[in-house]
């Protein structure tokens, strides 16, 4: 298991995590942490998109298990059990779009939020 420390934020990722990594995403084992972490602060949650893609993200979410972190970043979905990154799947590409829209709008949020 790899770990990174970003102040007092601990994350893990797992040796399943690492090898779907390299093979979804082609990135290495040390850059799997600083991906893992990327993810998480990142991503977009389950609870901030809508429609089609929380309908994916829902059964997802159900047929995993024990995560209760999912994250979507770059066109793949994070599992993640409480910080552990468990594994990496690939969103299909009906997605994509969904995907992009609901990163601006939460850059649009944040940003009227700082505001």
């Amino acid at each position: 298991m790899i770990t990174t420390n970003n102040d007092t934020n601990k994350y893990l990722v797992t040796k399943h995590a690492i090898k779907r990594i390299h093979q979804r995403v082609g990135v290495g084992k040390k850059a799997s942490a600083k991906l893992a972490k990327e993810a998480f602060e990142k991503g977009l949650k389950r609870t901030e998109v809508t429609g089609l893609l929380r309908k994916h993200l829902d059964d997802v979410y159900d047929a995993s298990g024990t995560a209760n972190n999912l994250r979507v970043y770059n066109q793949k979905v994070y599992i993640f059990c409480e910080n552990r990154l468990v594994t990496v799947l690939p969103l299909p590409q009906i997605y994509y779009n969904l995907e992009m829209i609901m990163k601006k709008k939460k850059q649009k949020k944040l940003m009227k939020e700082a505001i």
